[in-house]
């Protein structure tokens, strides 16, 4: 199905919200793309998903919803993607 996927121009995606901490490199292995975790949840931090996997996948998603619901909103969600950013950066070709 991977293959398939690919062979259209299609990137291959998983989005769940379940902790796939244990898959990860099975994910890499079968050729996926991306894994799209909507929240913060428990074991799904992007920074600590990316230690396990380096660049070999990309991420979306890891939103902390509470933050929305907070007085200083915007300031924290800025803070947020930032941090999530900077856990994500992309390398250069340079530095590779």
């Amino acid at each position: 199905m991977v293959e398939t996927t690919h062979d259209c121009g299609l990137p291959v995606v998983d989005y769940s919200c379940r902790n796939v901490c244990g898959i990860l490199d099975g994910y890499v292995g079968i050729g996926m793309d991306d894994y799209h975790l909507l929240e913060v949840t428990p074991g799904l931090d992007v920074a600590y998903l990316r230690r396990i996997v380096g660049h070999t996948l990309t991420f979306m998603g890891n939103n902390d919803v509470r933050l929305w619901a907070e007085v200083n909103r915007v300031a924290n969600l800025q803070a947020s993607v930032a941090e999530s950013y900077r856990a994500l950066a992309v390398r250069s070709e340079r530095s590779q």
